[in-house]
């Protein structure tokens, strides 16, 4: 994984600069608190192949990207918990929503998925969905992280008309 703010233009100063800002952040980035911050990073950049684009180490805090996805991973601890939480957290976290990640090299993260002993909440398939009048042909997989979050990494492989 690059090292924090390794990544071409992240720099956190120019987050809150719109006219400098190299790249637009997506209008909703989740915050995932977390029970072991080093156990998740490594998760989600050594297994998912996110990139850091900024930390903060003092408050176990982190901005990870792959691609346009963003998410933002901190831990779990009292000042978290007492501004960002609205009810006690018990494992498996993120019950009822899971984060889907559009990839181009989803083979790649399936293996070392498999290579890691990582157990697949749901099994590599392809499925068509409906959007508007045309139909998409997804390949996917799904696995949780380390506290239970859900992560459905997807491909598109095919579209069609309806």
């Amino acid at each position: 994984r690059k090292k924090p703010g390794a990544g071409p233009g992240f720099d956190c100063k120019f987050f809150a600069l719109e006219a400098v800002r190299p790249m637009k952040l997506p209008a909703l980035v989740p915050e995932l608190l977390v029970s072991e911050f080093k156990r998740s990073v490594d998760f989600w950049c050594e297994t998912l192949g996110f990139e850091i684009a900024y930390d903060r180490p003092d408050e176990n805090f982190v901005m990870i990207h792959s691609g346009e996805a963003f998410i933002m991973l901190g831990q779990n601890d009292g000042a978290r918990q007492d501004r960002w939480m609205s009810a006690s957290m018990e494992k498996p976290f993120g019950r009822g929503v899971h984060f889907e990640i559009a990839v181009a090299d989803l083979q790649s993260i399936l293996d070392r998925c498999v290579e890691k002993d990582i157990k697949l909440h749901l099994s590599l398939e392809e499925t068509w969905y409906r959007c508007g009048d045309t139909k998409i042909l997804q390949r996917q997989f799904a696995v949780a992280d380390p506290d239970g979050y859900l992560v459905r990494i997807a491909s598109e492989i095919d579209q069609k008309s309806v």
